[in-house]
């Protein structure tokens, strides 16, 4: 079957109502008498959104004379570039005004192009995609450009050691069907193409009645029908496809490929030859994937990850297209020693299935999976159009998906024995195994880098990371727990939430009273504390390398038994309505605070860690309660042990403690942005002598290629005794007693500010000065000599602030979880380094817009405006 279970839906529900009782789809069906378009619709009164989807019967496998070429992912690409109607730009455009979104898939088999819109804007929908795929014009200049970016495609698909795998299990499995080639096709025969070739064939495939219309969302068939016969009808039918590829010969011994690739891990399939969507055995061969590998209790997942850590990661599934296709089993592995014991592993439980059989436990499980699936996935008119575009065209019945499950419930015991060993035989085995590439040279490591190579990563069983260093120069231990969470994931009503949670986490557990736990600290020299950041909370602990088990002991403690003491919360609480109010007499932390309020409307970095005076004295201890239980989960959790350690032990303590930790996923929230609403001028007064003025300009989140770039930019003009703005206003004009600017960044959101202290009378004058050092950014290339200062300065800063082993923990531990890998900051002298003369100046022209400036001007009481 189509790939589509999920392993998430592992709840196991004793009584389920057959799927026809509990969702029996009601699909309107029309072939158009005038030209032979199938059209498919399914009302969903209750939905705000219709999904307008044309299936064309085009796909990689289906290119004749083309084959390999990747034409039809390339024609694809090209349908987005106009019509006859619409020129290059204006189709996106046009969906997006309306509210709604399009893309595009092709596949092996067929090619889906998808449109999603308010049920009001209908016919705005249906007009866009039958435009784009009827009536392309394939502009020649526009095909070339296309062509560059498909390149550019292939390139960052050859980078993807997962994707080379699969493309392995093809290219070993298939030596017939034209399944075997990829489906962007290959650069040499691409670049042969001409856009006399793709007119061909984009007329020999795309006509209309080799398309299936699939329309899922709030209309009436018998009223929009109408509307489609009469806006299709004059498209004529062609001759019909007769669809005739040469067939998979039968597999009759073993097959096995090797390849090394640069990548950290080992990833290995085992795979065999499957059904074709049509073949009855579908069904229980679907359930055997779900038993052995879907989900956490599966067979495979609980030996081989679970039981005995051989794996990372391991997951079965069974995809039958309209040929037949691939039973397969992946795996990575962070040890490639394990790999013969992992082939043995995962052929041993088929072995047992094939003698043995499974239990009516295992098959209620996954009968119950792929049903709760159907139905909560059933909610969208995206999923349901394209099954039902996809089940009309490869199965004749758009309702297929929902006979699919009603085809799993009648799976029996019996049945998967029968499938394991008619299917699953040592002689069609293919596996392939993708291992880190062991031969490129070793680049001269510096003392950090050097640092870095000793760093042990494991993931445990439960999603646990952990993270171990052994560094015996200083007599110390640090240890980082860091989870996703922090201010961003609080309710704004509970602002200041996640500070107060992370301060009253470490200060009492169920064994260890407050006071007992401060006289152990105090007396053994240890901190212990915890952390609240803008996308993170965390238990930190720091003690000399004797007390290494003792620190695990109060990790584990504080991490699983906090009382978060009323107390505790209490006392926080006063702290952080103190700090506001300190705040809000402080001139550079009022006016930051208020850039950052007027910069953005919605998104979390415009809020105060610290809370508010209004959110403070709502928040509960039920409150912190709720907040700790609902973040604190396995799979976004790092552990983190450097210094004077030895590194197994403290592995095999963190497994013991944390490995029986129980938890789903947790999916942080991101906050879309607000359109920027224009510049805006704050004037705020305060009982000060000094006046001070901040601009404020939104900029991109830490994890944005743009991001390093725009640290540069913002050094060179507000770097501390060496930048433009310090030259200029201070030591030129001397209008200034302190000033500087940087970007200042989350996840998902960032600003830049320039601020300067000065005095009243100056500050118009200081305003001119930053705004003509900001447009001659803009205006001119900043000279080599002045970008390689600024270079060197922030390179040198960085290194500066990873001295310590408590620093490179920290920043080790914070990279992990945001998932750019422990040694992400290493890469800081790589990133700034690259960036030019003309990076500089775009990033100026792109982000310092000042007719979306905020700025904010504070001065003395007594000089209100």
């Amino acid at each position: 079957m189509k790939k589509f279970l999920s392993a998430a839906a592992v709840l196991i529900l004793l009584c389920v109502p057959r799927v026809g009782d509990a969702y029996e789809p009601h699909i309107t069906k029309r072939v158009l008498k005038s030209n032979g378009l199938t059209v498919v619709i399914q009302e969903m009164p209750n939905n705000p959104m219709v999904s307008v989807y044309v299936l064309v019967k085009a796909g990689s496998a289906t290119e004749d004379k083309f084959l390999g070429t990747g034409l039809s992912h390339f024609l694809e690409h090209m349908l987005f570039k106009g019509t006859e109607k619409r020129g290059v730009g204006q189709i996106p455009a046009e969906i997006q005004a309306v509210g709604g979104s399009l893309n595009a898939s092709t596949s092996m088999d067929f090619t889906i192009y998808t449109i999603n819109v308010p049920y009001t804007e209908f016919e705005t929908g249906l007009d866009v995609v039958t435009d784009m795929v009827l009536n392309s014009v394939l502009d020649p200049e526009e095909v070339a450009k296309e062509r560059e970016v498909v390149f550019n495609e292939m390139r960052l698909i050859n980078d993807r050691p997962q994707r080379r795998l699969t493309r392995m299990v093809y290219e070993t499995m298939f030596t017939v069907h034209p399944y075997y080639h990829p489906i962007i096709g290959y650069k040499d025969l691409l670049a042969q193409i001409s856009r006399d070739e793709m007119w061909e064939y984009y007329k020999s495939r795309y006509f209309i009645n080799n398309m299936v219309l699939a329309i899922a969302g709030n209309v009436k068939a018998e009223e929009i029908m109408p509307m489609i016969e009469e806006k299709l009808k004059d498209y004529p039918r062609k001759p019909y496809l007769v669809r005739n590829l040469p067939q998979e010969p039968d597999q009759v011994a073993p097959r096995r490929v090797e390849e090394y690739f640069e990548t950290d891990v080992t990833r290995l399939t085992v795979a065999y030859p499957s059904v074709r969507m049509l073949n009855h055995d579908v069904y229980a061969l679907d359930v055997l994937a779900q038993v052995l590998g879907e989900g956490e209790s599966s067979r495979l997942y609980k030996d081989l990850f679970k039981d005995r850590t051989l794996v990372s990661w391991i997951s079965a599934g069974n995809y039958t297209p309209v040929d037949k296709g691939v039973f397969d089993i992946t795996a990575t592995l962070e040890d490639e020693d394990n790999v013969e014991e992992v082939i043995e592993g995962i052929r041993d439980h088929i072995a047992r299935i094939k003698a043995k059989g499974i239990t009516a436990d295992e098959l209620a499980k996954a009968q119950t999976q792929v049903l709760s699936d159907f139905i909560f996935g059933n909610q969208t008119t995206q999923r349901v159009a394209w099954f039902m575009a996809y089940d009309e065209a490869f199965t004749g019945d758009p309702a297929f998906t929902a006979n699919y499950v009603k085809g799993i419930e009648d799976v029996t015991t019996a049945d998967i024995k029968r499938v394991a060993n008619e299917y699953l035989k040592p002689q069609t085995e293919s596996i392939c195994i993708l291992r880190p590439n062991s031969s490129r040279p070793e680049k001269s490591a510096t003392q950090s880098d050097a640092v870095l190579q000793q760093i042990h990563r494991e993931v445990l069983p439960n999603g646990i990371t952990l993270l171990t260093l052994e560094n015996p120069q200083f007599e110390v231990v640090t240890v980082r727990m860091n989870i996703r969470g922090g201010v961003n994931e609080e309710p704004e009503e509970l602002s200041g939430l996640s500070n107060i949670m992370a301060t009253a986490w470490a200060k009492e557990t169920k064994s260890r009273s407050a006071q007992a736990l401060a006289e152990l600290k105090d007396s053994r020299g240890i901190s212990l504390s915890g952390s609240s950041g803008r996308t993170s909370n965390g238990v930190y602990v720091d003690c000399l390398s004797r007390d290494w088990d003792l620190c695990l002991d109060l990790l584990r403690d504080v991490t699983f038994n906090p009382t978060f003491p009323q107390k505790e919360i209490d006392l926080q609480r006063q702290n952080l309505l103190v700090h506001l109010k300190q705040r809000d007499k402080e001139i550079f932390r009022l006016s930051n605070f208020h850039l950052k309020q007027n910069l953005f409307s919605r998104n979390p970095i415009r809020l105060d860690g610290a809370g508010t005076p209004e959110s403070l004295p709502r928040i509960t201890r039920d409150d912190v309660t709720a907040f700790y239980r609902k973040i604190l989960t396995p799979r976004d959790m790092v552990i983190s042990v450097f210094g004077d350690i030895d590194a197994e032990a403290v592995t095999e303590k963190i497994r013991k403690d944390f490995g029986k930790m129980e938890g789903g996923e947790y999916m942080p929230a991101m906050t879309e942005l607000a359109p920027p609403a224009g510049e805006k001028r704050i004037n705020l007064n305060l009982e000060k002598e000094q006046a001070i003025v901040q601009f404020g300009f939104r900029a991109v989140g830490f994890m944005h290629p743009d991001y390093y770039k725009i640290d540069v930019m913002t050094s060179i003009l507000g770097s501390s005794f060496s930048g433009r703005l310090f030259t200029k206003v201070r030591n030129v004009y001397g209008k200034a007693y302190t000033l500087g600017g940087n970007v200042s960044a989350t996840m998902d959101a960032g600003y830049i500010y320039f601020y300067v202290i000065t005095d009243a009378e100056s500050l118009e004058d200081v305003e001119k000065l930053v705004r003509e050092e900001l447009q001659r950014m803009k205006d001119e290339v900043v000279p080599e000599g002045e970008l390689e200062d600024i270079k060197h300065y922030l390179k040198g800063d960085n290194a500066s602030s990873l001295q310590t082993v408590s620093q490179q923990n920290s920043r080790s531990n914070l990279n992990e979880l945001y998932g750019l890998g422990y040694d992400y900051h290493t890469r800081y002298d790589e990133f700034v380094d690259a960036v030019t003369q003309e990076d500089v100046q775009a990033m100026a022209r792109q982000y310092l817009d000042f007719d979306n400036m905020v700025s904010v001007f504070v001065r003395p009481a007594k000089d209100k405006e």
